[in-house]
């Protein structure tokens, strides 16, 4: 089950036979598509908190992203999110019964680089040992029984939310007053994630758009704050809009 001596390169999968938590399969797609998928994930799902891990590749990414909410069955999952109309980026073939879904820190046997948290690579995780991904594992699990000594290893990776944490605590560095000033012209931010070249996306609840100059039935708004700049511009997840040029405000 474990081909290297490495902590995080593993082979370990597991079976999604009943109830699954929400979770995404986005494979062989561009960092631009990516972004552009997860955008339409936070539109979807906005209350969501999500995982993100990579697998890199030379031009072509791979990614999983695993959400809190349950859902009954694989297949239920894939009925909803059929329902939403999911971007062509989102791999539909996943949603089945029985489903072999590879865990953090796994790779396919024999082949690439495994699937690590958004934003490491194999030399940063070289230098992360066991203990280091049992505390930073903050929710409660259950050990698996395994053949070896990696048990205490793979039943915290299966629960880990170090992506979360993380984005949380870069999202805490944007000051209090900006995060006031942006939320009484737009509302309660609903949350925060880094963004595209050091910038950041707030998630709020309102469809009123300035670039379309209308309320949209469906697609909410979202800001990029650019703490670089200390500037701000509202964007849309409705397709029109978001090929527009952006109207940067000081702050």
């Amino acid at each position: 089950m474990r081909t290297s001596n490495k902590p995080w390169a593993l082979n370990i999968y597991e079976v999604l036979t009943g109830p699954c938590a929400l979770y995404f399969d986005i494979d062989k797609t561009t960092f631009e598509q990516f972004f552009d998928t997860l955008s339409w994930i936070n539109a979807h799902f906005p209350t969501e908190r999500i995982r993100i891990f990579h697998r890199q590749g030379k031009t072509l990414q791979s990614f999983h992203i695993v959400g809190s909410t349950t859902y009954s069955s694989t297949t239920a999952l894939g009925d909803h999110i059929r329902q939403l109309q999911p971007p062509p980026t989102i791999d539909m073939a996943v949603y089945t019964t029985n489903r072999c879904w590879k865990l953090p820190f796994s790779r396919k046997f024999g082949k690439g680089q495994p699937m690590l948290p958004f934003g490491s690579t194999p030399s940063t995780m070289d230098r992360i040992t066991h203990h280091d991904l049992v505390d930073r594992s903050s929710t409660p699990h259950t050990p698996r029984t395994l053949p070896d000594d990696s048990n205490a290893r793979i039943s915290t990776i299966s629960t880990i939310s170090t992506i979360s944490t993380m984005i949380e605590n870069d999202a805490d560095d944007i000051p209090h007053s900006h995060i006031k000033h942006i939320s009484a012209i737009y509302g309660q931010i609903s949350s925060r994630r880094p963004y595209l070249h050091g910038s950041y996306k707030l998630n709020v609840r309102s469809k009123t758009c300035d670039i379309a100059m209308r309320t949209h039935s469906h697609n909410h708004i979202f800001i990029i704050y650019d703490p670089t700049q200390q500037r701000y511009a509202q964007s849309c997840h409705n397709h029109h809009c978001r090929t527009k040029p952006l109207r940067w405000v000081p702050i």
